[in-house]
């Protein structure tokens, strides 16, 4: 795991704050999926950093220019989308995942996980596109 602290900078010096609940959810989906091995963490789990410029999680009102750049809006924080196709995920979806209020898509395709999907992820009433493993 890499952190990037240039990832919360918006270029106006305001760091971007988290909720709770979210934040939660990502770190229970980061151990049960055996975060330590993905493909790509960067940026997990460090405490500087908020969710929003985690590698994979695309938050409302968050754009990535050019890869490289986080730029945040400090109104929209809520997770839309958790992308971590073929990333050599292993284990299962914690229940957790249903603290992602916003979301709308979910892609974990290609990766070694086992278990069933989480019922709090099948009453997501926004989820537009679920990629399942």
């Amino acid at each position: 795991m890499t952190c990037d602290d240039s990832a919360n900078d918006n270029g106006s010096g305001f760091n971007v704050t988290y909720d709770d609940d979210q934040h939660d959810a990502l770190v229970a989906f980061y151990k049960a999926t055996n975060g330590t091995y993905w493909r790509e963490n960067k940026n997990w789990l460090c405490d500087s950093i908020s969710y929003c410029g985690w590698e994979g999680v695309e938050c409302a009102g968050v754009l990535c220019d050019g890869g490289s750049q986080w730029h945040c809006d400090k109104q929209r924080n809520d997770i839309v989308e958790l992308i971590k196709d073929y990333s050599n995920l292993m284990g299962t979806i914690p229940q957790e995942i249903g603290s992602l209020v916003g979301l709308k898509r979910l892609d974990l395709d290609g990766n070694e996980l086992k278990g069933t999907i989480p019922s709090e992820i099948g009453s997501k009433v926004g989820l537009h596109r679920y990629y399942p493993f």
